[in-house]
């Protein structure tokens, strides 16, 4: 196939790699914000501190 009939400017979420990145990188950053939540004691029962 010549350069000029090549297909350009196909976007990356139209391919499964692409898409399953996007679908892990949603997946990492909530559950970092569920990580961050629960630690700062947002979520979850609280815990005494004898401090």
């Amino acid at each position: 196939m010549p350069m000029s009939e090549q297909k350009t400017g196909t976007s990356w979420w139209q391919t499964l790699p692409g898409v399953l990145t996007g679908i892990a990188a949603v997946i990492t950053a909530v559950g970092g914000m569920i990580a961050v939540i629960y630690q700062s004691g947002f979520l979850g029962k609280e815990v005494p501190r004898f401090c």
